[in-house]
């Protein structure tokens, strides 16, 4: 009975363990530009609400932006995205291990700061972003994923693309690195300068056309007006699993009203 009462213990103690391990890997997502109609919806609950500049959330949520509406999310391992007008992009996972504050502003990191894993979902619309170069032999991951193929982004500056209208898929590398993964499970790689394009279950491969890569320049460009000292990791190095107001500072992000778009 006495063994029994400590397997028991040992047992509820190694639970307690991994929540708390848990925890300390859940990333926080902040809005750090909104325009328009744009909305977040608890995957979880169904509830629906505006978003607001400043907001912060975690993964389990999607971001609804309507006619001429726009946001850029600016993530806590490094990555940012700008979703445009009528797009629906669902942050299904996020997690990122705990790392040291000192490193400072994660928009201005060159790499991911630690272990993160991100799994997303476009269900229609644009998307482009900007994520920092993955540690891959550490497991560090980032994909989108539609109906019809799937991007796995390494490092780079990229566009996204799908159309549940036409069916058509697209993935845009400006720089760095993109696989395109077929539900077959064939990854192709998609050099810089160049965008990989499925429809009707047909691949092909052409250049960056004109209008993604002025949209990808004017995203970088936004970027690049962000001060330093908008944007800051928390003191404490544990990444939590609740939005916390200390993870993420920016002094203006507070106020709710809105911001000019960003790549739209």
């Amino acid at each position: 009975m006495k063994i029994l009462k400590l397997i028991t213990l040992a047992a509820s103690m190694l639970c307690l363990a991994n929540v708390a391990t848990a925890q300390e890997k859940v990333g926080v997502i902040k809005a750090f530009l909104v325009k328009g109609d744009v909305k977040i919806v608890n995957n979880a609950t169904g509830a629906v609400s505006p978003l607001k500049r400043g907001q912060e959330f975690s993964e389990g949520n999607t971001i609804v932006t309507g006619d001429n509406s726009t946001t850029l999310l600016l993530f806590s391992n490094g990555a940012s995205i700008n979703i445009t007008p009528n797009s629906s992009f669902d942050v299904n996972t996020f997690q990122q291990e705990s790392y040291d504050p000192a490193l400072g502003s994660f928009l201005r990191l060159e790499k991911d700061p630690s272990m993160s894993n991100t799994q997303t979902n476009l269900a229609y619309g644009e998307i482009i972003g900007e994520v920092r170069k993955l540690n891959i032999d550490a497991g560090s991951n980032f994909v989108v994923k539609t109906p019809v193929a799937s991007a796995g982004i390494r490092g780079t500056v990229w566009v996204v693309n799908y159309d549940p209208a036409t069916g058509e898929f697209s993935a845009s590398n400006v720089n760095g690195a993109v696989d395109v993964i077929l539900p077959s499970g064939e990854t192709i790689t998609v050099a810089e300068g160049e965008t990989h394009v499925v429809v009707n279950s047909t691949s092909s491969t052409e250049p960056l056309s004109p209008e993604v890569l002025a949209a990808a320049r004017q995203f970088i460009a936004t970027q690049a007006q962000v001060p330093t000292s908008d944007i800051t990791v928390s003191t404490d190095s544990t990444i939590v699993s609740q939005p916390d107001t200390t993870i993420i500072t920016e002094e203006a992000g507070t106020d709710p009203s809105q911001s000019e778009p960003v790549g739209s």
